[in-house]
């Protein structure tokens, strides 16, 4: 879950110290202002026999740290099914691709990536 932050957006410094309303209870209260974000489900190639993620020409490598983040929309459907909001991938043995686009900043995004390696 990832909470929007649009202009106007009523949450404030001072809304957030006056609010006991967590992450989790404004999901269930179904809040418009959250997003819920889920990897992207790979398909079974029958080419290479196993399953696959599509990025397009971008990642070049297959690897466990491969993957994709879309929004669900209330029916745990992707609201852009071909389009991934952030996608993180191997180029080469030493170099990984980050693309990601709203609800993602740059910052945030680069943050989840680092949870892909395993130190």
């Amino acid at each position: 879950m990832f909470p929007l932050f649009r202009s106007g957006c009523p949450y404030t410094e001072e809304s957030k110290e006056n609010s006991d309303s967590s992450i989790l209870k404004r999901y269930y209260q179904s809040d418009e202002d959250l997003i819920v974000l889920s990897n992207c489900l790979p398909y079974y190639s029958a080419l290479k026999k196993s399953y696959v993620l599509n990025f397009g020409s971008r990642v070049k490598k297959s690897s466990i740290k491969n993957f994709q983040i879309n929004g669900l929309n209330s029916e745990s459907e992707a609201i852009e099914p071909d389009e991934a909001s952030m996608e993180f991938g191997r180029i080469t043995k030493d170099e990984f691709c980050l693309n990601a686009q709203q609800p993602f900043s740059i910052i945030s995004a680069f943050m989840i990536s680092l949870t892909a390696f395993d130190y």
